[in-house]
């Protein structure tokens, strides 16, 4: 959803919230397979955690139409809330954290509930690092980072790093970036510490291949910083 440019997708993104929530056909049909899968989020997680994922992900085509139609619009400093609100739509952040604890092993939402709005806000702005500090980062926070080489290449600028160096007065967006892994970095300490268990290691497991995932996907571009290196057999990595 978030590469869609032309005008048939976007007017595909102005209309999924209601087609949707009126159960009719997209104007993408591929929406309509997306839309199919939401539907059986609710066949394996709690239902509050299936309820915030299909949620997050309704917000999640908002937010890519919103940030279509504000493209190159000037950002006032004195629009201090802004970026994190267009980021907390556009991060799908509640999808993924719920989805981390299937119903089937953790029927006690008690268990993990308390660390949904640090993970929320870790898979926001996951960012690059020193590589002692990779696993140790939070994900919507990660994903920022992560992101942020592919989208310079780019020359995106509706994004959260831009919105954020507009609104602080940051001479860089890599000025922005070392906030967002030091923020993140906390996060991760603070979910480690309200998680324990077996709850705690699916957490673990999931953040490590979270990572992993951005690094070694093509689309983020991210061989080309030599961070990681491509080989045939799968190396385990151990989380800090």
């Amino acid at each position: 959803m978030d590469d869609c440019t032309n005008k048939d997708n976007l007017l595909a993104l102005a209309t999924f919230q209601q087609r949707y929530l009126t159960n009719q056909p997209q104007v993408d049909p591929l929406f309509d397979y997306f839309t199919a899968h939401l539907n059986k989020l609710w066949e394996y997680f709690h239902p509050i955690a299936a309820n915030a994922a299909v949620s997050a992900y309704v917000d999640f085509a908002s937010a890519c139409y919103l940030e279509s139609m504000t493209e190159g619009m000037n950002i006032s400093p004195a629009a201090a809330h802004y970026p994190d609100y267009v980021r907390l739509k556009s991060g799908i952040a509640d999808f993924y954290a719920f989805v981390i604890w299937p119903a089937a092993q953790f029927p006690d939402i008690r268990t993990y509930v308390l660390a949904i709005p640090a993970i929320s806000r870790f898979i926001s702005e996951f960012g690059l690092t020193s590589s002692s500090a990779w696993f140790n980062l939070h994900p919507d926070i990660v994903n920022d980072i992560l992101s942020f080489y592919k989208e310079e290449l780019a020359g995106e600028t509706v994004n959260y790093v831009h919105l954020l160096r507009a609104v602080h007065h940051k001479a860089t967006g890599l000025e922005v970036v070392d906030d967002l892994v030091n923020e993140a970095i906390d996060l991760s300490k603070e979910i480690g510490t309200i998680l324990t268990g077996e709850t705690k290691e699916a957490w673990e497991r999931w953040k490590t291949g979270y990572i992993t995932c951005h690094l070694c996907d093509d689309r983020y571009k991210l061989s080309e910083l030599c961070l990681i290196e491509k080989t045939e057999r799968a190396i385990p990595i151990k989380v800090q």
